[in-house]
């Protein structure tokens, strides 16, 4: 885990104060995730690249998680709804 802020990579989706998913940034930049039941740690879908996990975010329609990219110093977010990831989307904040 490189440059990962892991307080920031923890999910709490439901709200009941137990860690739900896990996200990390890899030394390669590949963002990962685990969540109970995984099977093991899984590459997020949508090729994304970052420095370091943002934080995360849940609410009656969707899961988020966001990132940051040192380069050129934006947040990204990719978000959970309808069954899937979606892809990394600038969120300019």
């Amino acid at each position: 885990m490189c440059g990962t802020d892991l307080y920031a990579g923890k999910a709490d989706w439901d709200h009941d104060g137990r860690v739900d998913e896990m996200f990390v940034i890899a030394p390669n930049r590949t963002i990962w995730h685990d969540w109970k039941n995984s099977g093991g740690w899984k590459v997020m879908p949508g090729n994304g690249r970052a420095d370091n996990v943002d934080g995360t975010r849940a609410d009656a329609y969707q899961r988020c998680v966001w990132v940051y990219v040192r380069s050129g110093q934006t947040h990204w977010k990719n978000c959970f709804y309808s069954g899937t990831w979606h892809n990394w989307a600038y969120d300019p904040g």
